[in-house]
C-alpha cells in the first residue's frame, strides 16, 4: 500500500502529482523522434549496398530529433553516407547536422504559417526536383508539419490561405476536415512532394518515418500526407465547408479554386500511391500510452486504459470522463484488492488519448483544448470526489494552444484554488470563463502543466489517478 499522506491539499496534490507527472513522461520518453528514427536507419540501411547519398527532407516539432536520430543511426551503419537536406521546425530547435540545415520557420509557441515556412517549403519542393541518381530520398515527418509547410495554389495567397484555417477552426472543423481542404490549396501537401519528386526513382524506394499526431494514424492526415495518396476529393472539401456554415465566410479566391477543382481533375491532389514510397509510423498515441500503463503498473496502480481514439470538443470530452470518474468513484470494486506485492487496495490509473478540437467564442482569451478540458473538469467535480482524483491532461509536445502551458491539473488543489480565486474575484472570473480564458483560471488555481517542449508530438494523453479513500 502507497503511503498515507496527511489531509493538507497542497501536500496531498503535490504528492500525486509527482506520479502522475513521471507516468507522463515515460509516455514521452516510449515516443522519443531521436532513439526511434535511429533504430529505424539502422534497420533499413544496415545492408544497403546500392545508395550513393541521402537527400534528407521534412518537417514538424521533432524535426530536429529526428535529425540526430538519422545521424546518430548512419554513424552505426558500415557505410559511409553523404547527406544533404532541409528540415522545417519551430524556433529553438534549428541547427545544422552535417549538410542537414533544421531551420526554425515559425515562433515555438504557435501554431500559425508564416512567410518563412512558405519561403521554407518552396525550398523542399525545388530540392526533391533536384534528386540525384543513386540518392535515397528520405523524409521525416511529425506533428506541426502541416502549419510548418505551407504553399498555397496559384491564385491564393498566404493570408487567405490563414484565414481559411481561422475559419474552420473556429468553426470546430476536425483535424480531418481542416486537413482535407489544405491540402486542396496546396502545392506541397496531398501527395504534393511525390509529384515533385518526379517520376518512379532509379532504383530504391523513397521512405517517410512518420511520428503520428493524429488519432488513428491515417497515413493521408499526417502532415497533409505529402507523400501520400489524397482519399478527400474537391467535393469533400465543398460539402464539409458548408455542413461546417463557413462556406460564405471563405475567401472569394479559395471558394473559386475548390468549385474549380470540383470539375477539373488535373487540379486534384495524388489519388494513388505509387509503389517505390514507403511510408513508416515509427511513435504513436498508441504506444505512449502502452508506456503510460507500463509506468503506472510498476507505481503499484491498476490500469484502466480507455484507448487513443479520442477527438472531438473538449468539453464534451471533459464531461465524460467526468462522469466517468464520479461512476468509478462510487463503484465499491473499483479499488480491487493488491496482488500479492501491496497490501489492501490500490489506485486506479485511468488514460486515454487522442486529440480534442475547440469551438471558439469571437474573441477568445489564451488556452488551449487540453486547458479547457482541465478547466471544465474542474468545474464539474464537486469537492469530495476532487479529492481523490489527480488527473493530467497535455499535449505531448509540451504545447496547448498559443501558450506557454502544455495542459492543466484536475485534484483537490486546483478546486480549492480556482473556487477561492473565483469568489474573491467574480467579475474578472466571469469574463474568464465567458472568453475561454483557460490559460489565465488554471494560472490563479495553480492548476498549469509548464513542462516546456518536449521534442515530440504523438496529441494528448489524460493520465487520472483515483485514489483510495485511505490513500
Amino acid at each position: 500500500m502507497m503511503p498515507y499522506i496527511e489531509s493538507n491539499s497542497s501536500t496531498h496534490s503535490d504528492f500525486w502529482r509527482t506520479k502522475v507527472e513521471s507516468i507522463f513522461r515515460a509516455g514521452v520518453e516510449a515516443v522519443d523522434p531521436a532513439k526511434l528514427v535511429e533504430n529505424a536507419v539502422q534497420r533499413d540501411l544496415m545492408e544497403d549496398k546500392d545508395t550513393k547519398g541521402l537527400l534528407v527532407l521534412g518537417a514538424g516539432k521533432a524535426g530536429a530529433a529526428m535529425v540526430r536520430g538519422l545521424v546518430r543511426g548512419l554513424a552505426e551503419v558500415p557505410r559511409r553516407f553523404p547527406c544533404r537536406g532541409l528540415v522545417l521546425a519551430p524556433q529553438g530547435s534549428e541547427c545544422q547536422l552535417d549538410d542537414i540545415e533544421v531551420r526554425a520557420v515559425r515562433p515555438a509557441a504557435s501554431n500559425l504559417p508564416t512567410h518563412e515556412a512558405h519561403k521554407g517549403t518552396l525550398e523542399l519542393l525545388k530540392l526533391a526536383k533536384s534528386k540525384k541518381t543513386g540518392e535515397r530520398v528520405v523524409m521525416l515527418l511529425s506533428g506541426g508539419a502541416s502549419a510548418l509547410t505551407p504553399a498555397p495554389v496559384d491564385g491564393i495567397t498566404l493570408e487567405e490561405k490563414l484565414q481559411t484555417t481561422k475559419i474552420l477552426g473556429q468553426a470546430g472543423a476536425t483535424i480531418n476536415q481542416l486537413n482535407g481542404v489544405r491540402k486542396h490549396l496546396s502545392l506541397f501537401k496531398g501527395g504534393g512532394l511525390l509529384k515533385a519528386i518526379g517520376p518512379q526513382p532509379d532504383f530504391a524506394p523513397v521512405v517517410t518515418y512518420i511520428l503520428s499526431d493524429v488519432v488513428g494514424d491515417p497515413l493521408d492526415v499526417i502532415g497533409s500526407g505529402p507523400t501520400v495518396a489524397d482519399e478527400h476529393h474537391f467535393a469533400d472539401c465543398v460539402a464539409d465547408c458548408q455542413k461546417l456554415g463557413v462556406w460564405e465566410s471563405l475567401p472569394e479566391s479559395v471558394r473559386k479554386h475548390l468549385l474549380a477543382g470540383e470539375k477539373d481533375l488535373s487540379l486534384e491532389t495524388l489519388k494513388i500511391t505509387p509503389p517505390w514510397i514507403n511510408n513508416l509510423v515509427l511513435g504513436s498515441n498508441r504506444i505512449a500510452l502502452e508506456a503510460c500503463k507500463t509506468k503506472a503498473i510498476a507505481l503499484g496502480m491498476n490500469v484502466l486504459s480507455l484507448g487513443s481514439f479520442f477527438e472531438g470538443d473538449a468539453v464534451a470530452l471533459a464531461g465524460f470522463h467526468t462522469d466517468l470518474i464520479r461512476g468509478l468513484l462510487a463503484d465499491p470494486n473499483t479499488f480491487v484488492p493488491g496482488d500479492g506485492t501491496t497490501s489492501g487496495v490500490q489506485p486506479l490509473c485511468l488514460l486515454s488519448g487522442g486529440e480534442a478540437t475547440m469551438r471558439l467564442c469571437s474573441n477568445p482569451g489564451p488556452g488551449g483544448r487540453n486547458q479547457a478540458f482541465a478547466l471544465e473538469m474542474l468545474l464539474r467535480l464537486r469537492e469530495n470526489e476532487a479529492r481523490r482524483v489527480c488527473l493530467l491532461s497535455a499535449g505531448t509536445d509540451g504545447e496547448d494552444g498559443p501558450t506557454t502551458a502544455a495542459g492543466g491539473w484536475v485534484d483537490t488543489q486546483a478546486k480549492e484554488n480556482l473556487t477561492r480565486w473565483s469568489e474573491v474575484n467574480p467579475v474578472d472570473a466571469k469574463i474568464g470563463m465567458d472568453s475561454q480564458s483557460s490559460f489565465m483560471l488554471l494560472g490563479h488555481a495553480k492548476a498549469l502543466f509548464q513542462p516546456g517542449p518536449t521534442g515530440t508530438n504523438v496529441m494528448d494523453v489524460r493520465i487520472g489517478v483515483l485514489i483510495p479513500e485511505n490513500l
